[in-house]
């Protein structure tokens, strides 16, 4: 396992974690460079790709945000 893979344990928590969400909830990452963004989109994306009530979007987050290592939760577009 890489520094970047889950663990199986890991992943079954989270399967089971979002079996009972309610809403959808997206990850939201703010657009731009850096030399470590392809390690948090890929971990981010890993994690969103256990449950269909997860995804993952890179949009421009300016005034919400700090850098291109940042993100927030939104569901229901807030």
């Amino acid at each position: 396992m890489s520094d970047l893979e889950l663990s199986d344990e890991i992943i079954k928590t989270l399967i089971g974690y979002t079996a009972s969400m309610k809403k959808a909830v997206t990850f939201v990452v703010q657009s731009g460079n850096h030399s470590r963004r392809p390690y948090l989109l890929a971990f981010l994306s890993s994690i969103a790709s256990t449950s269909d009530k997860l995804s993952l979007e890179e949009r421009e987050l300016s005034g919400v945000v700090r850098g291109p290592l940042s993100f927030i939760l939104e569901t229901e577009n807030e």
